[in-house]
């Protein structure tokens, strides 16, 4: 039995059943064993039984112990994977709907931004052109002075950044159209002529692009 001194300490680790969200939301999960009685079960099973099979066999109780130890650590390094697999899961499944969430908040965002006062005389106008624009008038009757540009300008300016969040996906995709699908395509069909010609002028022929594939 001497040899058995010789067999290095066992060194289980840790097996986190808790989520993740869980340890980092409360530090003093970390360290705290949480685990089914069924797979502890199914492990202890297995291993007393590959060890009664074992003594069986060999008829060598120092072999056996030593055979037991190994099969112990091989279990819990086992269950060890499965249970940090799961959790890493759990990780990558919160951080999506975290992630959700906040894009839905950005995305609602711009609507609280539009509903601003600041957006008023913006709102005002796009309300005149699509009014004016069922009617049959063309952006030039519409657009009758510069400072009317200036306000079409920024509402197109506001517009732009949210098609830009919407192509890179810092916004909910689907909230942003939720909101502001009607807008876009009124305010395109009114005054693409109007952006056109601002293009060749200004020497941008991408100005208003990202607004404009939305």
């Amino acid at each position: 039995m001497a040899s058995l001194w010789k067999i290095p300490a066992l060194r289980l680790l840790p097996i986190a059943s808790l989520p993740m969200s869980a340890v980092m939301n409360d530090p003093s999960h970390i360290g705290r064993l949480s685990l089914p009685v069924t797979h502890w079960l199914i492990a202890g099973l297995t291993i007393g039984v590959l060890t009664a099979a074992y003594w069986l066999v060999t008829g060598d109780a120092e072999k056996t112990i030593i055979f037991f130890a190994l099969a112990a650590t091989a279990g819990a390094t086992v269950l060890n994977a499965v249970y940090m697999a799961r959790s890493v899961r759990e990780v990558l499944r919160d951080r999506s709907s975290r992630e959700e969430v906040e894009k839905i908040r950005r995305a609602l965002s711009f609507g609280q931004r539009w509903n601003e006062p600041a957006m008023f005389r913006v709102r005002d106008k796009f309300n005149t052109i699509l009014r004016q624009h069922n009617e049959g008038r063309g952006p030039d009757a519409i657009l009758e002075a510069d400072a009317d540009e200036m306000i079409v300008a920024q509402g197109l300016n506001f517009l732009e950044e949210l098609a830009y969040a919407k192509e890179k996906g810092i916004v909910d995709g689907e909230t942003a159209r939720n909101q502001f699908e009607g807008i876009v395509i009124g305010v395109w069909q009114a005054l693409a002529p109007w952006i056109d010609r601002r293009r060749e002028l200004r020497r941008r022929p991408k100005i208003w692009c990202r607004f404009q594939a939305v």
